[in-house]
């Protein structure tokens, strides 16, 4: 809470080893305890190991970097981030600054600040530091290059740490954090407010440095005199003094601190464990919770349509504990789940064919109708369907298609004989036979009508001629009842255009 105000003290020596913490050390540290819950020992893919140090110090030599990788991100021990770091460092032969190959190692090198530039250099080339860091970093060299001293004469993270934690040097490290320009003009103020308030004995419990004020503000009784002294020095604003308030001063996963919450809550593996937590709490901003609301109902409408081959891919991805929570709206929206959506509706497109093929009749199918075929032509043979496979279906695959939607009340996808291939219709087909009898039928045809051809034209002509008489005679009645029964250009367009599409269909049952 207030002691991350001490910490920010010490950030001229901490910001360095926070940004040079070399991956070799991210497969070694998860974020939280919690994640090691439900892991069982020993672990095979870790050389066996049978217990959580025996595994930490597996995976602290880059020897086995690649399976520690693996391993964690299977399991959502790391961030995304922090993966990529890992595998970034594990790609450059996983050797760090100074040759160093473990996180001991990279740690101990890079905490000296006699190797910041070596350090800082690494970090940058294999972009291992991010650009507020890679900044501040910059910063704290400059100053050491300027001559600025190290406050107490400290040469290592430890000693650094050590000497700004103690409050009775509070004021040379400001001075230091202000010369570097590690610390913004309001955490100067907060600095120096804090300060005033431990010189004056004003702390909570009387605590002197941030050991013992983390030691007294943990225990739950002094919560309210660690809360009205963080109000007091200014250190929180008034949302998180609020959120202090709603939550006991503890986050998700007992979490404490804005970057501690930070680092849990961005694990995918805990994102259900902090919205729950902000739901309870009534945390979440009005703005989050409508963004929530209206991803929690795409994502529930998206599995409820879901053809069955989607839904069987979703449960493969996500597995059947979060389709449950999805179905009952108590999850998280995370962009994993939106992935997974993504990518199943995208291969189930992918395998229904062209357009208007049955795959894509089948995508927008209410799940009743796609139930009805599943129990026609049974689990197969909907696969089949869905696949654009009907190398083994047969006729009935139309009928029970025709059935199921005109049952449901839903229109039939697509024109009567383009839905199924043509195979079904031609079974047992005897091409020349019928090449025969069509050719004989023409032939009677054409010769009829030749003999006939004059009287056909002499009739058509004189019947054209009457009827072109008798609307010249009637032309200005016609067009005037048309204009009192159709004002207006919209109706006359709409309408031409059901013409052509009645044309166009009834120009291809035609056909």
């Amino acid at each position: 809470m207030i002691f991350s105000l001490d910490k920010r003290l010490a950030i001229s020596l901490l910001i360095i080893v926070t940004a040079l913490s070399i991956s070799a050390g991210i497969v070694v540290h998860a974020q939280s305890d919690d994640l090691f819950a439900d892991i069982e020992y020993p672990i095979a893919e870790l050389g066996n190991c049978e217990s959580r140090s025996d595994c930490e110090s597996y995976c602290g030599s880059l020897d086995h970097i690649d399976e520690c990788i693996s391993y964690a991100e299977a399991h959502n021990l790391l961030t995304p981030e922090e993966i990529e770091e890992a595998k970034t460092f594990a790609e450059i032969g996983s050797v760090g600054p100074g040759g160093c190959r473990s996180h001991d190692e990279c740690d101990d090198y890079c905490s000296d600040i006699n190797n910041i530039e070596e350090c800082i250099a690494f970090g940058e080339e294999h972009d291992l530091i991010s650009e507020e860091e890679l900044e501040e970093a910059r910063k704290m060299l400059n100053a050491i290059n300027s001559g600025v001293a190290l406050p107490g004469g400290c040469t290592d993270k430890e000693s650094c740490e050590i000497y700004c934690e103690d409050g009775a040097n509070i004021d040379e490290c400001i001075a230091f954090a202000e010369a570097a320009g590690l610390m913004s003009p309001d955490e100067l103020e907060e600095a120096r407010k804090f300060r005033d308030l431990l010189a004056a004995g004003d702390t909570p419990g009387g605590c002197q440095g941030r050991d013992e004020c983390e030691a007294f503000c943990e225990d739950d009784i002094n919560f309210d005199e660690c809360i009205a002294f963080a109000e007091r020095a200014g250190v929180v604003s008034p949302e998180e003094l609020e959120m202090i308030k709603k939550t006991g001063g503890k986050g998700p996963g007992g979490c404490k601190g804005h970057r501690e919450c930070e680092d849990f809550c961005n694990n995918p593996a805990n994102q259900q464990i902090c919205f729950e937590f902000a739901q309870e709490h009534d945390i979440l901003p009005e703005g989050d919770k409508e963004r929530f609301e209206e991803g929690l109902i795409k994502i529930r409408e998206g599995l409820e349509q879901a053809p069955p081959a989607v839904f069987s891919c979703l449960e493969d991805k996500l597995g059947s504990n979060t389709i449950a929570q999805i179905r009952s709206g108590n999850f998280f929206p995370s962009p994993q789940i939106g992935d997974a959506m993504r990518g199943c509706f995208e291969e189930f497109d992918e395998r229904g064919g062209p357009d208007g093929g049955p795959g894509d009749a089948l995508h927008n199918a209410p799940l009743e109708v796609l139930n009805c075929i599943e129990s026609s032509l049974g689990s197969d043979g909907l696969k089949a369907v869905e696949e654009g496979d009907f190398e083994n279906l047969g006729p009935e695959a139309e009928i029970a298609f025709k059935k199921c939607f005109e049952n449901s009340g839903e229109d039939f996808p697509v024109g009567d004989r383009e839905f199924l291939p043509i195979e079904f219709e031609l079974e047992n087909f005897d091409d020349k036979d019928f090449r025969d009898e069509f050719d004989e039928d023409f032939l009677e045809r054409r010769e009829f009508f030749e003999d006939h051809e004059k009287e056909f034209r002499d009739e058509f002509d004189e019947d054209f001629l009457e009827r072109r008489e008798f609307f010249e005679d009637h032309e200005k009645e016609f067009r005037d009842d048309f204009d009192d029964r159709f004002e207006g250009p919209l109706f006359f367009d709409e309408d031409e255009r059901h013409f052509e599409d009645d044309d166009r269909f009834f120009h291809r049952r035609t056909i």
